[in-house]
């Protein structure tokens, strides 16, 4: 079995989690928190970051991209297709998602909504605000992106959907999705139908700490 040491509010432990689901692998999740359990992190990854992965023959393997790549190479069916330009496509997707959109979007709501909650702090009304700013524009960008795809990448669900999904799905999870049907029509049957895969199901009952979800994030026919 694997071992994967995580945290739920992180965007980048949440694509651990979808990549080990959607490969169909039996892993238990182990929560640390950086804030708190920083040499224990430390121990298995000297850059002090999650996730970590323990595979059965008790090998490491640390951060979400070599985890998710390690995952999608050893099992199939593979989350990158041959086609290389598709997969030149996608690997942007993951860029764009897991760099530009978490720092200007996830970062900021998740900082004041949920990580400042765990410290004890107030949430900062400065964060709250840049984070909205940048989602309308990031979210108008998504949109136009699924105009021309049925999913974040390509026409099949991809490593790109990983991506997208982990930082969307932990913004549901604290009412900071944004969501707006009228606005966001493509986005909207694309949350769809990635929260209606198996792999999503478990982060769906996730609980942080004492922070309730919000009421949309469990729900299927949001």
């Amino acid at each position: 079995m694997y071992t994967l040491y995580h945290h739920p509010a992180c965007p980048f432990c949440r694509c651990a989690r979808i990549v080990l689901a959607e490969k169909g692998l039996d892993f238990r999740l182990e929560v640390l928190e950086p804030w708190k359990d920083l040499e224990d992190i430390r121990h298995f990854n000297p850059a002090g970051k999650l996730p970590i992965l323990i595979n059965p023959a008790e090998e490491v393997i640390c951060g979400f991209r070599p985890i998710c790549n390690y995952l999608n190479e050893l099992v199939m069916p593979a989350l990158l297709p041959n086609d290389y330009i598709v997969r030149a496509e996608i690997r942007w997707a993951c860029d764009w998602f897991d760099e530009n959109f978490y720092h200007d979007v996830t970062l900021p709501l998740i900082t004041a909504r949920i990580y400042n909650r765990l410290c004890k702090l107030d949430a900062d009304a400065k964060l709250l605000r840049v984070g909205h700013q940048n989602r309308d524009v990031y979210l108008n960008l998504f949109e136009q992106i699924l105009s021309t795809k049925d999913f974040a990448g390509s026409d099949e669900f991809s490593l790109a959907d990983v991506s997208a999904g982990a930082q969307i799905s932990i913004l549901d999870y604290c009412g900071e999705a944004g969501w707006d049907a009228e606005k966001y029509p493509r986005i909207y049957e694309w949350y769809g139908k990635i929260k209606s895969r198996p792999s999503f199901q478990k982060l769906l009952v996730d609980q942080i700490g004492s922070i309730i979800p919000s009421k949309t994030y469990a729900n299927l026919d949001f």
